[in-house]
């Protein structure tokens, strides 16, 4: 009973072993993955600038609306609490 017990655990062994080899090689032997091409750059809405302070430009003048209207808010406030 004893070696027929020693030898499934070798067996057991033996196969494990075998899977451990075989997904090493596996992976050892598998090709490398293909590299991308190079992007090539494409001049867009902000190649020279232009667009983006066009932008910057329409924000500013939107945060200085919103803020003007904060203060006529903040000025009836305090108009209407005296």
């Amino acid at each position: 009973m004893n070696s027929k017990l020693i030898t499934k655990f070798f067996a057991s062994i033996v196969t494990l072993a075998t899977a451990c080899v075989l997904a090493l090689g596996g992976l050892l032997l598998a090709p490398p993955a293909a590299r991308a091409d190079e992007g090539t750059p494409t001049p867009g809405p902000f190649a020279d600038g232009t667009r983006l302070e066009y932008l910057c430009r329409e924000q500013g003048r939107a945060l200085e609306g919103q803020q003007d209207r904060l203060n006529v808010a903040n000025d009836l406030a305090d108009k209407t609490e005296t």
